[in-house]
């Protein structure tokens, strides 16, 4: 062989990398065969360096002991022919690849905000140094019907017993729910939110104390902590040199000294307040609260380390029961790590929560990335005619199958990563808005390390499963029928693509079914009847002087035409927190000790919620023995067994009356639970919370007139007021944020699946533009052509709707078994789904086949 003379000699560079990729005694063997190759092959050195993957390949198969085995230099040279040939087939087919970008830049974009949603949740309450060990306590009930009620409140005597009787127990803590109380400071009164909590707050969670120590911080009576934001609220920047030992004044009665100032609470965690008081200094003021059958109080405690949940449940189970023989109340410990997430329990099981809604959403985000990525499956496979002569050249010169995968993966993981760049630069300018949508507060680390690999990680599996198919589908084409022109798709493959159309869109339709459904909830939950009603209703918190004065204060406010009916209450009706197993009935068995919700009300109170009387009569100043009665709701009556309830003996904390009446049963919180029984007893001298029914549409003139007798009885404080039914809404602000976000998915799911339905219409169109032009010159109408092209599509949409009902059914069915109370799934709600996809999709494939078919057929057939 004369290559010598008839080629130019491999240039230096050649030489280089075998020196530095090769074996040192295999060098000089591996220059001759490289040389011989190239003569043999190639002209130029551009062509070789085009093909050298291919060249390596075959020395490595001539000498396999040659190559060092941490070589990967092939691929890295490739990479370079990736990026050209990549950008090329980019200003090639700039519409198609348009598609396929905007695909994945949407597709991208949602599933980073979703990522972004799940991580902020699954963060909460994990920064707590002592997360592990700590533990909330939860009371499972025994209830006659053989059923278990959870409580997560357990009674104050509970602390003592856990801190002396079982050494496993480190610690303990007592609080109570958040309530807002006016602080008077310097001049100043604002209403701050709270919390009453015991001293070892501070020991066991990690709010860590910029001023104070943690062992004293709480030991004082009336000592307090404030926060960070509170200290520079009230005393400036320099609010160290200022706060210790000031006093602040709670409600204009109670003085509390500052012993501790605490960084403000993170984002990420469930208990958020901005001060705390001595939990002592409160049961010092009010003794009933240690009786044990008042579970008023949340407990969290702190178990000594090598202590497992499964052994310190058995050994605290009992701890109830064994000093309140009667109760039947069990204990049961939840990690704090898991309260947030896992908040729904059923028959003392802990069985869900947000736990549910982030798998949810975890799974959207899969979905839309499944369904970005069959855009780009589809739009390449169908494009593969267009590139099937590159694909035969480059196996002519020596290209093998491997090497013809790496370049299209390539290709795709490129196109990913400019999606990916365009996504986080989206993720960017949207967060706002997203934070605003969620109630959240979240913010992008740009400097961890974590957040870059994960980016990494999902630009990389996007790539991959973007990229597979096309990349096996295209390599295997065979170079004899591509170079004789007779390349024919095989049936599988016509059936694989159309298989991903199906599946894309059954994805997109599914979506489309859960925000139906969810909507559907909302609204049902929004407008059930509760058995009262809470439209037109404000209520508001009284002082000492208001609460003495409030029959003046009612009389006052029934003079203005736009207040229907004035009433007091100890609890609002649909916030009921506290229960109490004390109650004792005549007739009751032991082992029918029963929680029971117990509401201090006034003689107003049932008419003003409009709750309805089923049997007897409602409390009324003219029996002076109704200071002892009570009023019972259905669910009571059947808890206590009694088919004939009222002049039944009932007692309550210590009083001693007769059920005088009967009422329908109402809700006193959310439909996630059942009713819960529920007794009234008068007691309006313990009622601090005032009640304003107002007519409609004259809700602004009730306010006014109660700004008025709010300054006249209640001037120290600053006039605040809620409405009943909002604060009912905030019950449900998770699956009000899930709604909305489902609703933002599915248009996102349907927007990207029509992207692809739309650029296989375009590419479709082109290809039988020929095809058309002989059907019109042979008689076709445009709508009978527009029927031809679209039909296919449409068809496989069809085919979507029915495999995607039955999946969606199912899915939704077992997600509104999370409501006690729920809508029911109609048949008129999956026929919606189906039809809205067929019109969208038709309408997006439709614009293609009428702008094909009004086309001049002269155009396409000139050529012929």
């Amino acid at each position: 062989m004369n290559s010598q003379n008839q080629y130019p000699r491999p240039p230096r560079w050649i030489n280089k990398l075998l020196e530095w990729y090769c074996k040192p005694d295999q060098l000089e063997d591996l220059q001759g065969d490289l040389y011989e190759l190239f003569c043999d092959r190639f002209e130029s050195d551009n062509q070789f360096k085009a093909n050298l993957g291919f060249l390596w390949d075959v020395i490595r198969s001539f000498r396999p002991g040659a190559i060092k085995s941490f070589t990967f230099f092939p691929d890295t040279i490739m990479l370079q022919n990736y990026f050209k040939i990549a950008f090329r087939n980019i200003q090639r087919n700039r519409t198609f690849t348009a598609i396929n970008v905007m695909g994945l830049v949407v597709g991208l974009t949602a599933s980073l905000f979703i990522f972004l949603w799940v991580n902020d949740e699954m963060s909460v309450n994990q920064f707590h140094k002592n997360g592990p060990q700590i533990h909330r306590v939860l009371s499972n009930m025994h209830l006659p019907t053989g059923e278990i009620a959870t409580w997560t409140n357990v009674p104050f005597n509970l602390v003592k017993v856990l801190e002396e009787e079982y050494p496993d127990v480190d610690k303990t803590v007592l609080m109570t729910e958040v309530e807002r109380k006016l602080f008077s400071v310097n001049g100043q009164k604002i209403r701050e939110s709270g919390i009453v909590a015991g001293k070892d707050l501070f020991n066991v969670f990690s709010f860590s104390l910029l001023f104070g120590d943690a062992e004293t911080v709480l030991s004082d009576p009336r000592s307090m902590a404030i926060s960070e934001k509170t200290a520079e609220k009230y005393f400036g920047e320099n609010w160290l040199e200022k706060a210790a030992g000031q006093t602040i004044t709670l409600n204009n009665s109670l003085e509390y000294k500052i012993t501790g100032v605490f960084e403000d609470i993170p984002e990420q965690s469930s208990l958020k307040f901005d001060f705390v008081t001595p939990m002592d200094e409160m049961i010092s003021r009010q003794p009933w609260q240690e009786h044990w059958g008042n579970f008023n109080f949340q407990m969290y405690i702190q178990l000594v380390d090598g202590i497992g949940l499964k052994e310190a449940n058995q050994k605290i189970e009992n701890a109830i029961v064994k000093h309140y023989p009667s109760s039947e109340a069990y204990l049961k410990l939840q990690p704090f790590t898991d309260e947030y997430l896992y908040s729904e329990i059923e028959n003392g099981e802990i069985v869900g929560g947000r736990i549910e809604y982030v798998r949810i959403l975890s799974l959207v985000a899969v979905f839309l990335l499944i369904i970005a990525s069959i855009n780009f499956m589809n739009l390449s496979t169908a494009q593969s005619s267009r590139r099937a002569r590159e694909i035969g050249i480059r196996k002519v010169v020596g290209a093998t199958r491997s090497s013809l995968i790496n370049q299209f993966m390539g290709e795709s993981i490129i196109l990913v990563c400019l999606s990916m760049i365009l996504a986080v630069i989206s993720v960017e300018f949207l967060l706002p808005f997203f934070n605003n949508l969620t109630g959240k507060n979240i913010e992008v680390d740009y400097a961890s390390p974590a957040y870059w690999g994960s980016l990494l990680l999902l630009t990389f599996i996007t790539g991959m499963l973007a990229g597979s198919y096309p990349s096996l589908f295209l390599s295997s084409f065979k170079v004899v029928n591509i170079l004789k022109g007779t390349l024919k798709f095989d049936v599988r493959e016509v059936f694989m693509r159309k298989g991903l159309v199906i599946f894309q869109f059954s994805l997109s339709i599914l979506l489309i079914i859960a925000t139906l459904v969810v909507y559907q909830q909302m609204n049902y939950m929004k407008g059930k009847k509760l058995g009262m009603e809470k439209e037109n209703l404000i209520y508001m918190s009284m002082n000492d002087k208001m609460k003495n004065s409030f029959h003046t204060v009612r009389n006052e406010l029934m003079q203005n035409p736009g207040v229907e009916a004035v009433c007091s209450s100890n609890q609002s009706p649909l916030a009921v927190y506290n229960s109490t197993t004390d109650p004792e009935w005549e007739g009751m068995t032991p082992d029918q000790k029963t929680p029971f919700s117990v509401i201090k009300t006034d003689e107003n109170f049932v008419s003003t919620m409009k709750i309805q009387i089923k049997e007897g009569r409602n409390f009324s100043q003219e029996f002076s023995l109704d200071s002892n009665n009570f009023l019972i709701n259905e669910t009571a009556a059947k808890v206590m067994g009694l088919t004939d309830p009222l002049n039944k003996g009932l007692a309550v904390w210590g009083r001693e009356g007769k059920i005088i009446g009967v009422m329908n049963d109402f809700h006193i919180g959310s439909l996630h639970s059942p009713i819960k029984p529920v007794i009234l007893t008068f007691r309006p001298e313990d009622c601090w919370m005032l009640f304003v029914k107002t007519k409609s549409g004259q809700t602004e003139s009730a306010i006014s007139s109660l700004s008025k007798v709010h300054q006249e009885y209640n001037p120290e404080f600053p006039f605040e007021y809620q409405f009943v039914d909002q604060k009912y809404e905030q019950l449900y602000k998770s699956e009000m944020v899930i709604s909305q976000l489902a609703n933002i998915f599915a248009f996102i799911a349907m927007f990207i699946a029509c992207l692809g339905l739309l650029g296989l219409a375009t590419f479709t169109a082109e290809r039988r533009s020929r095809e058309i032009s002989i059907r019109k010159v042979l008689g076709a109408s445009v709508p009978e052509l527009v029927v031809l092209l679209s039909g296919a599509f449409i068809r496989l949409v069809i085919v979507s709707v029915f495999i995607s009902v039955p999946i969606g059914y199912f899915l939704m069915k077992n997600w509104l078994e999370n409501f006690a109370y729920h809508t029911d799934l109609s048949v008129s709600l999956f026929i919606i789904s189906g039809v809205m996809a067929i019109i969208i999709a038709w309408l997006t494939v439709s614009y293609q086949s009428i702008k094909a078919a009004i086309l001049n057929p002269i155009n396409s057939l000139r050529s012929e």
